[in-house]
C-alpha cells in the first residue's frame, strides 16, 4: 500500500463485523490473505549482513515456547 492511506475504524466491542470486512479487503487487495489464511507460508526474513542482534532475535522467535511443548 505504498503511497496510500486507508482509514479503518478502530476495533471495539461494537464493530467487529465492519472491521473484519475492512481488514480482509485490504489483505486481499495486497495479496496477503493467503498468509493469514495459512495457505501460504511467510517468507524467510532477510537479515542484513553483520546484523547479529537481529539474526539472533529471529532465531529465538523460531524456537517453540513452553506453551508449545518446549521443556
Amino acid at each position: 500500500m505504498t503511497g496510500h492511506t486507508v482509514n479503518i475504524e478502530k476495533l471495539d466491542k461494537e464493530n467487529f463485523d465492519t472491521w473484519k470486512f475492512q481488514i480482509g479487503a485490504i489483505l486481499i487487495k495486497n495479496d496477503h490473505w493467503a498468509y493469514v489464511h495459512g495457505t501460504k507460508t511467510a517468507p524467510e526474513p532477510e537479515v542484513a549482513e553483520g546484523n547479529v542482534t537481529n539474526a539472533a532475535e529471529i532465531e529465538a522467535r523460531k524456537q517453540p515456547t513452553k506453551k508449545q511443548g518446549r521443556t
